[in-house]
């Protein structure tokens, strides 16, 4: 069945150019499924034997219409998706304007429950979040990928999401919060540093291999990675200011092939070693902006041609300040 099922969907992706992650389907699937429970009995649980407010759960996203339809499914007794967020519903606000035989009827509403087995890993569970949460408010790959792979490494995502100059440099707002967009670029940020030579579209795929790789780093490792991004970061700002990892072309929105080649080339820097560098380093990146082989692209080639060449530029004026700097001494 397995083999047939591998056949098809090869079969179907070719026809729709995409091809499905067979990995899901030769993984462990679920453990166990427990049999439909009330609401009111699954409440129950939850004061003690389920813990339905884990950290890797996202920010609540429903806006008062999709939580009134909800409750109106369950009223006519057609099947939901569920999860957290839908037990947030039924015991939250939107009830409280139904009627006592209503309420009733949503606490008698049957909910299933299945436990994945834990052999399955980390990028099962991962496509898995992702084909259950494709209705209602869906999840994007960062908010699966963090559930996904939840470890210290992504709590300390969490937190230099937080950092005061990613707020100020990223302008971020309440929407990007709720997506995990900057804590998608951090890890992104990481990947690239570490692993660019390995990169291979879907940029999707890279990120979860360095989620997966980061659950097995410890405390000493997680602080050397959250150091070495704060100084990437600060030596970037201390160039290109708020404007960092923007076109010169006018926008203001934070452009993603820039942030990596720009956070990949200052991270070797300590920043000390561009004090007096500023201008110049701000007057050849207008200039590498526009040439010719600077494409911002995310193509494995693309991306790393475009790192090299900036990192080249960067070491010049850089170390033609450093050599200029030591005659001086020397003279002195």
């Amino acid at each position: 069945m397995q083999r047939q099922a591998l056949t098809f969907l090869r079969g179907l992706g070719n026809r729709l150019r995409a091809q499905p992650d067979e990995a899901v389907l030769r993984t462990p699937r679920f453990a166990r499924e427990i049999n439909p429970e009330p609401l009111e009995e699954v409440e129950e649980k939850r004061r003690g034997l389920l813990n339905l407010e884990p950290e890797y759960q996202r920010a609540f996203v429903w806006d008062i219409t999709a939580s009134s339809r909800l409750v109106e499914t369950i009223l006519l007794g057609l099947p939901v998706p569920e999860g957290l967020e839908t037990l947030e519903q039924l015991n939250g606000k939107a009830k409280e304007d139904l009627s006592q035989s209503e309420q009733e009827s949503l606490q008698e509403y049957p909910l299933s429950l299945r436990i994945l087995a834990q052999s399955s890993g980390s990028r099962a569970v991962f496509e898995i979040y992702k084909r259950i949460n494709s209705g209602g408010e869906n999840l994007n790959d960062q908010q699966a990928r963090k559930a996904a792979f939840w470890s210290p490494y992504m709590r300390m995502l969490n937190e230099l999401a937080d950092y005061p100059l990613m707020k100020q440099v990223r302008g971020s707002d309440s929407t990007d919060d709720e997506q995990e967009t900057d804590r998608e670029l951090i890890l992104r940020f990481f990947a690239m540093v570490g692993h660019m030579a390995d990169y291979r579209m879907p940029l999707s795929s890279f990120l979860n291999d360095e989620a997966d790789r980061g659950i097995q780093l410890d405390a000493h490792a997680l602080q050397q990675r959250e150091d070495l991004f704060r100084k990437a970061l600060h030596n970037v700002h201390s160039v290109f200011g708020n404007a960092s990892f923007q076109k010169d072309d006018g926008s203001t929105k934070l452009e993603p092939s820039l942030w990596d080649t720009l956070m990949t080339a200052f991270a070797r820097y300590e920043p000390e070693q561009l004090d007096g560098k500023e201008e110049a380093l701000r007057e050849d990146f207008r200039k590498v902006l526009k040439h010719k082989d600077f494409k911002l692209r995310l193509s494995a080639s693309n991306l790393l041609q475009r790192q090299d060449l900036y990192d080249k530029r960067t070491a010049a004026i850089v170390g033609k300040s450093a050599r200029r700097r030591q005659s001086a001494q020397r003279a002195a």
